[in-house]
């Protein structure tokens, strides 16, 4: 079922990607390493991402 959810969301969603982690699955921005929670902590703001994460 889990999978399944997976496959909707990503039909959504193209650019998040789903990853095991310790803790369990977990989404991230596709192509990076920057989990989706962090980007919605910043409230969607890419500009207080890129600045957290020292991207340009």
């Amino acid at each position: 079922m889990e999978l399944v959810e997976e496959g909707l969301r990503a039909a959504e969603y193209p650019l998040v990607q789903f990853r095991d982690r310790s803790v369990g699955r977990e989404a991230y921005v596709m192509g990076t390493s920057t989990a989706v929670w962090l980007a919605r902590f910043f409230a969607g703001d890419a500009d207080a991402v890129a600045a957290h994460l020292n991207w340009p």
